[in-house]
């Protein structure tokens, strides 16, 4: 049986959920107690291509977390490659990534997930932080599968 994983630069909705067990991961290993990444430092890792895939970002949280010296991890932390913005989005998208309805499922699930995690999963509050009624969030969560988080 063949199961097809898409590349990370296909999923970065999965970067901030992967960013923090790599974080939790390598605490524990490298007996740190980094929080997380800094406000800017996200948005860099979120625009970069990951030509390694999951093993680039792996290593990049590792050697960041044993640079820093804050709680947060921050640009200064972050190797040139991303900072410069070396192998940020190549200009031959896959056809998927140029698809307006896809990219519009994939922001609306990825602002959903994130409304449940700020309300703590209740779906009344994070209907109302959405702006949506909660019929509509119940029937959402069901068809993106955030229900069996």
């Amino acid at each position: 049986m063949t199961i097809h994983l898409p590349p990370l630069r296909e999923r970065r909705g999965d970067i901030p959920l992967l960013v923090g067990y790599f974080i939790d991961l390598f605490n524990k290993k490298l007996n740190k107690s980094v929080e997380g990444l800094s406000s800017e430092a996200m948005p860099l890792l979120m625009g970069y291509a990951w030509p390694g895939n999951i093993r680039e970002l792996e290593n990049v949280i590792e050697r960041s977390l044993l640079l820093t010296k804050g709680r947060w991890i921050t640009p200064a932390e972050l190797p040139s490659s991303i900072l410069t913005g070396k192998g940020i989005r190549t200009t031959q998208e896959p056809e998927d990534t140029l698809s307006l309805k896809k990219a519009i499922k994939r922001l609306e699930r990825n602002l959903m997930a994130k409304a449940l995690e700020l309300t703590g999963g209740n779906r009344t509050q994070a209907a109302k932080i959405l702006e949506i009624s909660r019929p509509m969030l119940l029937t959402k969560i069901k068809a993106y599968g955030l229900d069996k988080k």
